[in-house]
């Protein structure tokens, strides 16, 4: 097993992230893959253009005086990922260092989160 440290180095930021999706549509590497980015994409955009937390939400986490970072593991073709993701970046990119790991590269640390 990795140290996590190890993988926060080697992370990106959710910029880079955005940028890669957009790479992956642009290029067609991945034709059957395709569909899945353009969509994720439009989806991720949506969110990060009409989420909101609640200010209760904000505020209680504000309480929380909580100090770490958040990993994030993903993939830019899972949906699930492009609802979730989005607003998980919207709501702590205000008070948390953010960066992604893509789970394909890391099957090793992905393992060790499955549910």
């Amino acid at each position: 097993m990795k140290n996590l440290e190890n993988y926060w180095n080697q992370a990106i930021s959710f910029d880079q992230y955005l940028k890669d999706i957009d790479t992956v549509i642009l290029s067609g590497k991945n034709p059957e893959f395709t569909p899945y980015y353009e969509l994720n994409k439009k989806r991720i955009d949506r969110i990060l253009n009409t989420f909101k937390a609640k200010d209760s939400q904000s505020e209680r986490f504000e309480q929380l005086n909580f100090s770490g970072k958040l990993l994030i593991i993903t993939e830019g073709w899972c949906g699930d990922a492009a609802q979730s993701v989005p607003v998980i970046y919207r709501f702590f990119e205000k008070y948390l260092p953010i960066k992604i790991v893509y789970r394909d590269q890391n099957e090793e640390l992905m393992n060790q989160y499955l549910t």
